[in-house]
């Protein structure tokens, strides 16, 4: 399935055993640089949903290769009763980092912003938290970018893992559109081992440098 392609944690375990579910307009690209991954397109309201993937009272990672073709929409989340208790968005200042300040029942955020979302072009997302210090920290194609602060709820957003789109006062929102895949999810906070750089990754170009010969004929 679309989900088995593109969902596992730290052990190598498919979330999609767990019981992922698409919209109908999730599709399974193929032929790119991750084959399959998967599409969705915010104006059909596409999301992949599952059990929650994350203990958002603990220390956590996740990571995620995006590649956005909009700003805006949510990448992943986790809901609570009533508003998403972790989101990882890409918008016009940076990719943004935010945790829920409660359990979900309410939209209050701790954020971190970080890095240049370059539409149409993959990154490697890995976002942290580690509860005994408190600090989050957000790397963009494994550079750290950004890091704040957050005191984990003793309750935390425990409901549905989502791809694709946010839970805001009761209602689905925040669609994404754009490309995803290899999302992986550990437990405290760790940074990932460094993942292959994408042909569309940031290598800015060296002119050869230019040799004066000043010696004397």
């Amino acid at each position: 399935s679309i989900a088995r392609e593109l969902i596992q944690n730290g052990h190598e375990v498919l979330l999609v055993d767990k019981g992922y579910v698409g919209t109908s307009g999730v599709t399974a690209p193929e032929g790119g640089l991750f084959d399959p991954d998967v599409a969705f397109d915010a104006s059909d309201h596409d999301y992949l949903q599952g059990s929650k993937a994350l203990d958002l009272t603990k220390s956590f990672t996740v990571s995620v290769w995006a590649d956005p073709t909009a700003y805006g929409g949510a990448v992943l989340s986790q809901s609570g009763s009533a508003d998403s208790g972790i989101l990882l968005i890409p918008t016009t200042t940076g990719w943004q980092f935010s945790l829920n300040t409660g359990a979900g029942t309410a939209w209050s955020f701790d954020t971190v912003t970080g890095g240049t979302v370059h539409l149409g072009t993959w990154a490697h997302l890995t976002a942290t938290y580690d509860k005994t210090t408190g600090v989050m920290n957000l790397y963009v194609d494994d550079v750290f970018v950004n890091s704040g602060n957050h005191t984990a709820p003793t309750t935390g957003a425990s409901g549905t893992f989502q791809l694709g789109d946010a839970l805001n006062a009761s209602a689905r929102t925040d669609y994404y559109s754009g490309e995803l895949a290899r999302v992986r999810t550990w437990t405290g906070s760790v940074v990932p081992p460094a993942q292959p750089y994408t042909p569309a990754g940031y290598h800015p170009a060296v002119t050869p440098p230019r040799i004066l010969d000043t010696r004397s004929s």
